[in-house]
C-alpha cells in the first residue's frame, strides 16, 4: 500500500493556514495567508501545491479540513474530509495532557480557548474523568464575543489592526498591569452593543485609547471567565490573541482565578494536533477507549471521535444521542467530521 502524504487545512473567515505533511511523517510545508475574504486566490495557490504534489508521488495526498470555511474549501478543492472544529479542538486538548508543547510536563487538566473572528470556543481535558468531567463552552448563537466584532471596532476608530499593541503600549506587560485593572469590564453580551458602545465613548471625547483598551478587556472576559474551575493550565490559540494587550487581560483574568500555568500558542499549531489525532481515529490506528456503562457508551458507539467526558443530563435517551439532539441547554458534541467526497 502507497504511504499517503496528507494536507490539514484550517480555513477560517479571516485564516487560511495549511500544513503539508509527507510521506515520511516529516512537515514539507506550513503556510498562513490572511485572505481578508479573498479565499479563492490563495485556495488555487494551494490548488497547484495539491497537484504538484500528486504527481510526485502518483497519488492524490489525502485532505483534512476545518473552520469555518471548511465547506466552501473542500467545494472548490473538489475532494477532502471535514473535522468538526469543536471536536479538533477538544482533541487538541486531550493530546496536550499527555504531550503537552513546548517540552512542558504534562497536567492534570488542560484548558484551550480559542478566539478567533468566528467567536471562541474553550475545550477543557481532565485525567479524571469521573471526578471532572470535560466540558466545551462556546459564545451564545448571537455572536457575542465573536472577534470580528474587534476588526469593526478598529474600523469605526479607524485603527488598523497591527498598531493595536503601539496604541496601546502604556497597558501591555507588567508595567502596564494596574492600568489594565483598573479598566471596567462592560456586561452587555451583544458584541454589536460592544462597537456601539466604542463608538458612543469616543464621540464623548473619552480617549480612544482607553476606549479601546475597555472593549478589547471586555471581549477578554468574555473568555477567560468561562473557564471552570481546577484547571492547572491554560492555552491560548486563535487569531484575536495575536494583539499581546488581550493576551494580557485574559492572564490577569485567568490568575485572578488561581491559573498561573498559560501558555500562548503562537505558531497557531494547536488545531492541527487535534487534526492529526482525528485523522487516526478515521483511518482505524487509534481507538477512543470507552468509559463505564452510561450515557457516553452509548454515544461513543454512535459517533466515535467525540470525548468521553460526563455530559451529565445532556443525553437523555438513545434517540436523543443518535440524532444528536439534547433536552438541556449544554452544549452538544458533534460528530467528528461532517462528509467526505
Amino acid at each position: 500500500m502507497k504511504c499517503k502524504t496528507y494536507f490539514f487545512i484550517d480555513a477560517g473567515i479571516e485564516k487560511l493556514h495549511v500544513r503539508h505533511v509527507g510521506v515520511d511523517g516529516r512537515q514539507q510545508h506550513d503556510r498562513i495567508h490572511l485572505h481578508r475574504g479573498q479565499l479563492k486566490q490563495y485556495l488555487t495557490e494551494e490548488k497547484n501545491v495539491l497537484r504538484e504534489t500528486a504527481a510526485n508521488t502518483g497519488d492524490d495526498p489525502e485532505i483534512y479540513l476545518t473552520g469555518k470555511l471548511s465547506a466552501q474549501t473542500q467545494d472548490f478543492l473538489t475532494y477532502g474530509t471535514r473535522l468538526h472544529p469543536e471536536a479538533v479542538l477538544w482533541q487538541a486538548a486531550r493530546c496536550l495532557l499527555t504531550n503537552p508543547a513546548d517540552g512542558l510536563a504534562p497536567a492534570e487538566s488542560v484548558a484551550i480557548i480559542d478566539f478567533s473572528a468566528s467567536g471562541f470556543c474553550i475545550a477543557v481535558a481532565r485525567r479524571n474523568l469521573d471526578l471532572a468531567p470535560q466540558c466545551l463552552e462556546k459564545n451564545p448563537s448571537c455572536g457575542a464575543g465573536s472577534g470580528i466584532n474587534l476588526q469593526r471596532v478598529l474600523e469605526k476608530l479607524n485603527i488598523a489592526a497591527e498598531d493595536v499593541d503601539s496604541i496601546l503600549q502604556d497597558y501591555l506587560g507588567a508595567a502596564g498591569q494596574a492600568l489594565r485593572s483598573a479598566l471596567p469590564i462592560r456586561m452587555e453580551r451583544c458584541g454589536v452593543f460592544s462597537v456601539s458602545a466604542t463608538v458612543s465613548d469616543k464621540n464623548q471625547g473619552i480617549p480612544i485609547e482607553h476606549a479601546l483598551a475597555v472593549t478589547m478587556k471586555s471581549e477578554a472576559a468574555k473568555t477567560a471567565l468561562r473557564v471552570p474551575p481546577n484547571i492547572n493550565r491554560i492555552y491560548l490559540t486563535g487569531g484575536v490573541f495575536r494583539w499581546q494587550f488581550l493576551r494580557d487581560c485574559a492572564a490577569d483574568l485567568l490568575r485572578i482565578q488561581g491559573i498561573d500555568d498559560i501558555v500562548y500558542d503562537d505558531s497557531q499549531s494547536l488545531v492541527f494536533r487535534g487534526m492529526e489525532a482525528l485523522r487516526e481515529k478515521l483511518s482505524g490506528k487509534k481507538i477512543m477507549p470507552l468509559v463505564p456503562q452510561d450515557s457516553r457508551l452509548y454515544a461513543q458507539s454512535r459517533y466515535p471521535c467525540l470525548p468521553s467526558g460526563n455530559f451529565g443530563n445532556a443525553w437523555q435517551t438513545p434517540e436523543d444521542m443518535s440524532t444528536g439532539k439534547m433536552r438541556t441547554n449544554r452544549l452538544s458534541p458533534p460528530p467528528c467530521y461532517r462528509d467526505s467526497r
